[in-house]
């Protein structure tokens, strides 16, 4: 049977950063490292100088996020850590004078990631909100049967039909639709306790 964890207390995404919570804190690093070191490697940074900087930035987060006083405002958190990781990654370059290293791209990243209205701001927002509702599914997916996300992945992520996705799995369609019933409003809560989506 599956365990539909429903907890009654709901704490925020960010409280449970704050608070230390290492599940949340993995999910957090498997979303944003991998994005940063795509963003940074694609715009001329090195491979040893990009896991630097994501590191000072992760750094800088986990010591200050404490003091990060959300607005209310959808995107405020988002918005508080492209700002943390723009001032770094100047501070960092600054630092190594690297301006006449064949980094003008990485400048014009940085420039233009300072307008949240640029059209790369907008994108890096895109990028990092999927790069979450990954790590949102996964970690819905610890409350559910294997069988359970089997069957929601094939028919809701994959677009098949639930009388194939039923015939696939040897259940009713009734089955189908119980699975994408249930891991849907699992993903709702996750949402709605602030998994860094809308809320963030």
């Amino acid at each position: 049977m599956d365990r539909n964890d429903h907890n009654p207390t709901r704490i925020s995404f960010l409280q449970r950063l704050v608070a230390g919570d290492a599940g949340t804190w993995q999910d957090f690093d498997a979303a944003y490292k991998p994005l940063l070191r795509h963003w940074l490697r694609n715009h001329g940074l090195g491979s040893a100088d990009t896991e630097d900087l994501i590191q000072e930035v992760m750094l800088f987060v986990a010591n200050n996020l404490g003091d990060f006083q959300h607005n209310t405002r959808t995107g405020a958190f988002r918005k508080w850590l492209r700002n943390v990781t723009v001032n770094i990654a100047r501070n960092f370059l600054r630092k190594r004078q690297r301006e006449a290293d064949g980094l003008a791209g990485l400048y014009a990243l940085l420039a233009q990631l300072e307008d949240a209205d640029s059209g790369l701001s907008r994108a890096f927002e895109g990028d990092y909100q999927r790069a979450l509702l990954h790590q949102l599914l996964r970690r819905s997916a610890r409350g559910f049967s294997a069988e359970t996300m089997s069957m929601f992945r094939q028919h809701v992520l994959e677009g098949v039909d639930a009388a194939e996705t039923a015939r696939a799995h040897g259940v009713s369609r009734a089955a189908v639709y119980i699975a994408k019933s249930r891991v849907l409003s699992r993903l709702r809560e996750e949402w709605a306790e602030g998994f860094e989506m809308e809320k963030g």
